[in-house]
């Protein structure tokens, strides 16, 4: 009865082009495996001592589904005692020598789920970041793997065939990343072994840490154009993928760049208040990125808005009261910033602080605060609808009629002519570079490269 089970199993999977082996375990030679992918064309050694070390950790009553790191679609389940495999089976494959089995397995796949030539298979062979000259050897591998349109036929096929082989009892479904089967290549950032270049691997994880090294140099003096072709460089070494959703993978590349450039802003002497409320706005819209373009795009911009945020809110090169004192204005505008009120929170005398601010800004520090009030409601005016006397308000100043006379003296125009003329030209994304405006002698201290 056994024997037609199985008879029948391997009839619904030649009917559906998908290779299978009966396995004895352990067993010697696994380069049937993956059509010789990771022994033949990777140069993987040692890969049936890998192969019977997983196979070992497998429950009884499991179907396991696996995807690896090439998209191979692959289904193992661990016979039960009863399915004993003859030495004549077909597709059974038992160590020379061996007589007593201390496992037997029925292994599917691989099998693909969607193919790939053209591109698709260009940003794939990109993404394994794998050395140029296995470029054709993976292509022509890809040829020989059967095609399945439909993942949920494949899968409802194995569940079939578990119903068969556990007797209709119940069991488990596990299905497993590809990272599960990466123990079974000797794999390392991403770099798979070539025997005639054996410490490649090496030699890109020194690359990749020297891209970010440059990013972080760049971002942290201010560069914005060496900052956007670093951010590039990065990208186009990529880090080693982890998920099968390619889009994912960059969204979380594109996370790793706005760690960095938080690191780099902060050794650049802008506050962490600073640094936190534009990197959650930007972590925000990295979770909305529809595709793997818009996160190269938004690289680049996530490295011109932390040089802009850098140029507006540096403060390293100040005096540790006049850095408070910037600090405190830039964070709230709303509030009480006269020059009574913030030598009193600073401890300090009001005729010091005047002095040393004058000193290092280049200004009196109420005509600081009112340029950046003034810079804020320019802001407000052109990328919100809140209505002017709530702008007022939110930039520190109550007095409706005093606000617009100080903007008019400022800016030459009204808030409300202001408004009607700059919504319509003005960027309002939030790299603009109206939206970070520097501050007084920035520019110096942010320095060059």
């Amino acid at each position: 009865m056994k024997k037609i089970i199985l008879d029948f199993i391997q009839e619904l999977l030649i009917s559906d082009r998908i290779p299978y082996h009966f396995v004895s375990f352990p067993c010697a030679d696994w380069d049937w495996f993956d059509f010789g992918l990771r022994s033949k064309i990777l140069g993987l050694e040692n890969l049936s001592l890998k192969m019977n070390g997983h196979l070992a950790d497998l429950a009884e009553n499991t179907l396991y589904h696996y995807v690896d790191l090439f998209q191979c679609n692959y289904s193992i389940l661990k016979l039960p005692d009863n399915f004993a495999l003859e030495d004549t089976f077909p597709g059974s494959r038992t160590p020379e020598g061996q007589t007593a089995p201390s496992g037997n397995f029925l292994v599917m796949g691989p099998v693909l789920f969607e193919s790939f030539y053209g591109k698709h298979f260009d940003d794939l062979f990109r993404q394994l970041e794998l050395p140029p000259q296995l470029m054709e050897s993976l292509r022509n591998h890809y040829q020989n793997i059967p095609l399945l349109p439909f993942s949920s036929h494949y899968e409802g096929l194995m569940a079939v065939i578990a119903n068969y082989i556990f007797e209709k009892k119940p069991y488990q479904i596990i299905f497993k990343s590809k990272g599960d089967l990466e123990n079974l290549r000797h794999h390392y950032g991403g770099i798979s072994r070539v025997p005639e270049q054996p410490f490649l691997n090496i030699q890109y994880i020194e690359q990749r840490y020297h891209a970010e090294n440059l990013v972080i140099t760049a971002v942290t003096h201010g560069n914005e154009a060496l900052a956007m072709d670093s951010v590039r460089k990065l990208a186009d070494l990529g880090i080693p993928p982890r998920l099968a959703n390619n889009l994912r993978d960059k969204k979380d590349l594109t996370i790793t760049l706005n760690t960095l450039m938080r690191k780099a802003a902060e050794q650049a002497g802008v506050h962490p208040i600073h640094i936190d409320s534009f990197s959650n706005q930007c972590i925000q819209q990295i979770e909305q990125l529809g595709s793997v373009e818009q996160c190269r795009t938004f690289q680049r911009k996530l490295a011109l808005g932390y040089c802009r945020l850098i140029k507006k809110y540096n403060v390293k090169g100040y005096s540790l009261p006049v850095q408070k004192a910037v600090t405190y204005i830039t964070s709230d505008l709303s509030a009480d910033l006269s020059l009574k009120a913030l030598s009193g929170r600073l401890n300090v005398t009001s005729s010091y602080l005047s002095s040393l601010f004058r000193k290092e800004i280049g200004m009196t520090l109420t005509d600081y605060v009112n340029q950046q009030r003034i810079a804020h409601a320019r802001h407000l005016l052109a990328d919100t609808h809140f209505p002017i006397k709530s702008i007022a308000l939110q930039c520190g100043i109550p007095d409706l009629n005093y606000f617009v006379r100080m903007f008019k003296r400022t800016v030459g125009v009204t808030p409300k002519v202001y408004r009607d003329t700059a919504a319509d030209s003005r960027q309002t994304e939030l790299f603009s570079g109206s939206n970070i405006k520097e501050m007084p002698g920035s520019r110096k201290r942010a320095g060059s490269i």
